[in-house]
């Protein structure tokens, strides 16, 4: 990632590292957190609850994309396992949070002082 970010930098292209999500996981028709750390912290338990619809599963285990896709997608922000994914997060105590922090340190560390990060 170093190497990318300096390329671009070379070229006139600024970097802000940014951990983006939408849905948290593609564990939820998402992208984000990885699905090694949701099953690790066993967060896949009642998707998509409440929504009332069964999503069928891929071969890997994640839910399937092209059945994601025929709803609107937002709406699995309000399935009980995004909500609890989100409080494991952003709860201190949380073995998900504390991963977390981990990352945006090695982060920091990484590209502290680099002249083509404008922010993370």
């Amino acid at each position: 990632m170093v190497k990318l970010v300096n390329k671009l930098g070379e070229n006139g292209i600024y970097t802000m590292l940014d951990f983006h999500q939408d849905i948290i996981s593609e564990k939820f028709c998402g992208d984000g957190v990885p699905v090694w750390l949701i099953d690790e912290i066993k967060g896949y338990k009642t998707f998509p609850f409440p929504l009332g619809k069964k999503i069928p599963m891929n071969a890997s285990g994640e839910p399937d994309w092209d059945r994601c896709n025929k709803d609107k997608w937002g709406l699995y922000y309000f399935s009980y396992d995004v909500g609890q994914v989100f409080n494991e997060l952003y709860n201190p105590r949380t073995h998900l949070h504390k991963k977390f922090v981990k990352f945006w340190q090695k982060i920091a560390e990484t590209f502290r002082g680099n002249p083509y990060v404008i922010a993370y």
